[in-house]
């Protein structure tokens, strides 16, 4: 995929840290943040490929933290992974996931292999797209 690629996990300690080390062992560099607010601090201070957030988070949702970032930041539009234990009955938050819903447990491999899928099919579309 050619450079590091930044991703954001926003999910609690223990099951961040999992993913977190995972997907710096397949050469990406993580963050890991608690909450919605934190997560939004951290995009300011940088730019992020890729964020994967838990859906049910403390002071911000994960559905609220997509709409806050793409309005700041539009090109993050289609580099969200939700991530939860349950899938959302609320259709808003339906369709702000596109589908893009992981079901927590889930096998580290499965979100390593949508990540790379996600980022791949960016660089893609930005080659068709070509420069501006």
């Amino acid at each position: 995929m050619g450079d590091l690629k930044r991703v954001l996990i926003v999910d609690d300690i223990k099951t961040g840290s999992i993913y977190a080390e995972a997907l710096g062992i397949h050469g990406f560099s993580v963050d890991l943040v608690t909450n919605g607010l934190s997560a939004m601090k951290k995009l300011e201070a940088g730019p992020y490929d890729m964020v994967i957030t838990e859906l049910d988070l403390p002071h911000l949702r994960g559905a609220d933290l997509y709409l806050r970032a793409v309005e700041r930041w539009p090109e993050l539009e289609n580099r969200f992974i939700y991530i939860g234990n349950n899938e959302p009955g609320d259709m808003r938050e339906r369709a702000i996931m596109k589908g893009r819903f992981m079901r927590k447990p889930f096998p580290i491999s499965s979100l390593i292999e949508y990540v790379e899928a996600i980022l791949k099919r960016q660089e893609y579309q930005l080659l068709l797209k070509g420069p501006d």
